[in-house]
């Protein structure tokens, strides 16, 4: 019972992240408080004091939680402390991945790097730490350029060449950089990533190039 509410529970995040992403209707706090019950319900049945997998498997759902309610980078740290302890080798990673996000989000660049070096040794994993180290600038390889089908642009509302701007961004790639790439300067480049921000409904170049990644184009 624990593991499929653990499993539900993600599953609706991400769906809820997709909605978010895509600014199709949903109410954020209405669906944490959801998950927040089934959690409850699971954790209510385990007769005690959780421990071992379930425990974990238990904070790991909680976690997910917050990638819908704000970051909290010190939560999957105990996350993946727990997976380490159990030997779970893919979920310690998956929870050291998060933990990088969420680092970053509150700012904290060297604790960032530190969750991803710590997560880059589980090569399963690989292309979802180089997704994050591309987003936030923090390299562990070298960052690929991303392609923005028109299909997506367009429903975005964005025009070719900001779609063009959104993959280098997504691709980590500054205003010069962009300006040096489709060879215009780096003021144009500063206005198409201005348009992209406003289109987009984020404030900064960081959320816009997680929008890109949520909906797969990073």
């Amino acid at each position: 019972g624990v593991r499929f509410a653990t499993v539900s529970v993600s599953a609706a995040v991400e769906v809820a992240l997709d909605a978010v992403a895509s600014r199709a209707a949903v109410d954020v706090p209405a669906e944490v408080a959801r998950l927040e019950e089934r959690i409850r319900a699971a954790a209510s049945r385990t007769h005690g004091e959780p421990t071992g997998l379930v425990a974990v498997e238990l904070r790991h759902a909680t976690a997910m939680l917050s990638l819908l309610a704000g970051p909290e980078p010190t939560v999957w740290a105990d996350v993946a402390d727990g997976w380490d302890g159990l030997r779970d080798r893919w979920m310690a990673g998956e929870a050291r991945v998060r933990e990088a996000e969420a680092w970053f989000a509150t700012g904290e660049a060297a604790r960032t790097a530190a969750a991803l070096r710590a997560a880059h040794v589980i090569t399963v994993l690989l292309s979802r730490v180089e997704a994050v180290s591309r987003r936030t600038r923090i390299s562990v390889s070298s960052a690929e350029l991303v392609t923005v089908d028109e299909r997506t642009a367009d429903r975005l509302g964005l025009t070719p060449r900001e779609a063009e701007v959104l993959g280098l961004v997504a691709a980590g790639r500054t205003n010069r950089q962009i300006g040096a790439a489709l060879y215009v300067s780096e003021k144009t480049a500063s206005v198409h990533v201005s348009n992209i921000l406003r289109k987009l409904g984020v404030t900064t170049r960081v959320e816009a190039a997680a929008v890109a990644q949520r909906l797969g184009l990073g």
